[in-house]
């Protein structure tokens, strides 16, 4: 299964009498996956093919995150938090631990590149931060 982590499905051989592939809607039959947490089952091509096509690894049935979950974030950012002391307008000032502080600024440096799988548009060039 090089598209899905082998922990996440078990296969079963056990008939799903009158029980549907909630991703295609045909009757599960003899052999099926199942989500090793959740216990949701699906045809095994049908789960592949999900979290090949969605690049999420979750449970289309009730969203269970099965591994890590990736977005389309460029492979080469940063990302920077700094704590400030003075609170945002209209916000008062509480106690913080040292390294924290009322206010979080978040700093996003993303290198221009080419877009990813995951991305809108494949292959193209995009400029960065």
């Amino acid at each position: 299964m090089d598209c899905i982590d082998s922990n996440l499905l078990k296969s079963n051989t056990q008939t799903m009498e009158s029980i549907n592939c909630p991703i295609c809607l045909d009757d599960l039959g003899p052999s099926y996956a199942t989500l090793s947490v959740c216990q949701h089952c699906f045809h095994d091509s049908c789960i592949k093919q999900w979290i090949q096509l969605s690049g999420k690894q979750t449970c289309p049935t009730c969203g269970h995150i099965y591994g890590l979950n990736k977005g389309p974030q460029p492979p080469h950012g940063q990302m920077i938090i700094t704590y400030i002391s003075t609170p945002l307008s209209g916000f008062s000032i509480e106690q913080y631990a040292s390294n924290e502080g009322p206010t979080i600024e978040i700093t996003y440096t993303i290198p221009s590149g080419i877009q990813g799988p995951l991305n809108s548009y494949p292959g193209q060039p995009y400029t960065g931060t």
